[in-house]
């Protein structure tokens, strides 16, 4: 059985679908989550930050992800009329934290990082 879902103020929507199975719940309730939006903020604005900094960051990448690239794909056909930055295939990824800054980083750690193994599954 699932855990429960709870509602979390931190997250977008932030109560969950009243049905995690049905796709049909799922996506009506994030539409009326969207509807009611007053504003967005810019996702690439970084206050302070200038042209120069940069940063590392872990990301998840999907290189022989056939499928799901199609599927991206194809969702970002069914946005296209909304003007959205669309996302290449070869750029598909997910980012999951930020390491640090650049110079902030030594190289003995980021090459830490790299040889890292990742678990069996």
């Amino acid at each position: 059985m699932a855990p429960e879902l709870a509602v979390d103020t931190r997250a977008f929507p932030c109560a969950p679908p009243a049905d995690l199975d049905d796709s049909r719940v799922i996506v009506e309730h994030d539409w009326r989550a969207f509807q009611a939006v007053d504003r967005m903020k810019n996702h690439w604005d970084r206050p302070g930050w200038s042209e120069r900094q940069q940063a590392y960051y872990w990301m998840l990448t999907f290189a022989d992800a056939t499928a799901l690239v199609r599927r991206t794909e194809h969702c970002q056909g069914a946005l296209e009329h909304l003007s959205m930055d669309l996302v290449p295939a070869d750029g598909l990824h997910v980012t999951l934290l930020r390491i640090g800054a650049t110079e902030g980083v030594s190289h003995p750690q980021l090459e830490h990082l790299i040889s890292m193994e990742l678990p069996p599954t």
